[in-house]
């Protein structure tokens, strides 16, 4: 019976683009607002995006820091210089040339007021001058008749020239009056220009001045904030090049230490695991027969360390062989008792795990010395301490950049190998990777060196 297949699942995006109440709920969520392509963002929140992003591939810098210190240098070299011309500006269009457009009405009334008045007393004067000829003929004539009187006789009349020469006065003072009027009238233009004409165009003037500065100002900052960007983009586009060649170099050393490529090392550390543990199979095998011979036994290496429990029945041994395998077994019986007394189980470590097998006991001191020589070459490449435990358990394949692969190794082998090559105050296994070895089976004696303890010493077990 085959296995239903399993429907394609649709992506949140296309979810949220057919419910609009969907699309909200992930707007509003930052978590899920991520999982959304720019298209389906508002224009501040696509600014937000823009603005999380590096400014090329591989930089720490934003876009958002970029644009800031962009915006510091072009504040810097032009801040005061704005204000002051908007200053200037806001005060031509509002203040100074508003009183000065004041004054110039006020100027032009005076000089029509001004103008008014002598027209006035020019009028005073004529009717003054026409009086006085009146005056005059009337005494005139009296005195005349007084002396024609006296005398008997007839004087001359003297009326006509008197009229003539009144009118004469009146004409002279007319042509004043009109001559007053006409510099009144000129002097009443020429201040009506100042005032309407040209003192509006001198401040329509002004601002456009302002203006023109202003823009120029503007333009030639936004000039400066793009240069001071591209800048910030080139020097970090110049780091990111130049922290990559160092990783090529730093690939390239390891290659050339002799580390080639992750077969090589693979095989190596085979081959290391096959001879640890075969010496340790020798180990105990000697060290079984080391025992038999300390009790005075014939019975042989290897037959004691494969624990054969060897009878008097059925066997064609000499009479010593089967007094010592009946000793041998008395031994084991009564180290048994032993350990079931003293509470350490039938040979388990410390929390009572089954010791692991010699093969993979084998395998796991291979990998910790690995672990130390990955460690000692990544270090002297120049990779950070607190860098290398992470690289080696994740792992890294070959690529352009780094054409070594770096193995991955077992967590507790790495945090081994890093207690015996980098602690700085006495180099030694810490006590959690020892229990951490222990839960797992596996003994840490031979590895390196432990941790000293002091007279309190709680009670330890075999590894």
């Amino acid at each position: 019976m085959s296995k239903p297949k399993k429907l394609p699942v649709a992506s949140l995006a296309e979810r949220a683009k057919k419910d609009p109440a969907l699309l909200q709920r992930v707007l509003a969520n930052p978590g899920l607002r991520g999982r959304l392509p720019d298209a389906m963002l508002s224009p501040a929140m696509r600014a937000i995006r823009t603005g999380n992003k590096p400014v090329t591939p591989g930089s720490t810098v934003t876009n958002r820091v970029a644009d800031r210190q962009a915006g510091q240098a072009v504040d810097q070299a032009y801040g005061p210089n704005a204000a002051a011309f908007q200053q200037q500006r806001n005060t031509d269009q509002s203040g100074w040339y508003d009183q000065y457009r004041a004054e110039l009405a006020k100027h032009q009334t005076g000089v029509a007021a001004a103008g008014d008045a002598a027209v006035a007393q020019i009028g005073q004067l004529q009717q003054g001058v026409a009086g006085l000829g009146r005056g005059d003929q009337a005494d005139q004539t009296a005195r005349t008749d007084r002396l024609n009187a006296v005398t008997g006789g007839q004087s001359a009349d003297t009326t006509g020239t008197d009229s003539r020469a009144a009118a004469v006065r009146q004409a002279l003072l007319s042509a004043m009056g009109g001559q007053q009027a006409g510099v009144n009238a000129a002097n009443s233009n020429y201040a009506g220009a100042q005032a309407n004409v040209v003192a509006p165009g001198q401040q329509l003037q002004a601002r456009l001045g302002g203006q023109a500065k202003m823009q120029d100002l503007l333009d030639r900052m936004q000039s400066t904030r793009g240069q001071a960007r591209d800048l910030i983009v080139q020097g970090e586009q110049k780091g990111v090049a130049q922290a990559a060649q160092q990783q090529a170099k730093q690939a390239l050393a390891l290659q050339l230490a002799g580390i080639t490529s992750a077969t090589s090392m693979a095989n190596a550390r085979t081959g290391a695991t096959t001879s640890i543990t075969t010496a340790q199979i020798g180990a105990k095998t000697a060290r079984a027969g080391q025992v038999v011979a300390r009790r005075g036994q014939d019975v042989s290496a290897g037959t004691a360390a494969a624990g054969q429990d060897v009878t008097r029945n059925g066997q064609n041994l000499s009479h010593q062989d089967r007094q010592a395998s009946i000793a041998a077994a008395a031994r084991k019986a009564s180290e048994k008792a032993a350990d079931k007394a003293a509470g350490k189980g039938d040979r388990t470590l410390p929390g009572g795990a089954k010791p692991v097998t010699p093969a993979q006991q084998g395998a796991f001191e291979s990998t910790v010395r690995t672990a130390q020589t990955w460690v000692t070459r990544l270090r002297a490449s120049g990779v950070k301490p607190r860098d290398i435990g992470a690289l080696l358990v994740a792992g890294q394949a070959a690529t352009k950049e780094s054409p070594v692969a770096v193995p991955k190794l077992d967590a507790l082998a790495v945090g081994m190998a890093l207690d015996l090559m980098l602690r700085e105050r006495g180099r030694h296994i810490s006590d959690r990777h020892v229990q951490d070895a222990h839960r797992r089976g596996i003994k840490v004696r031979g590895l390196g060196p432990l941790r000293p303890k002091g007279p309190a010493r709680g009670a330890g077990g075999r590894g």
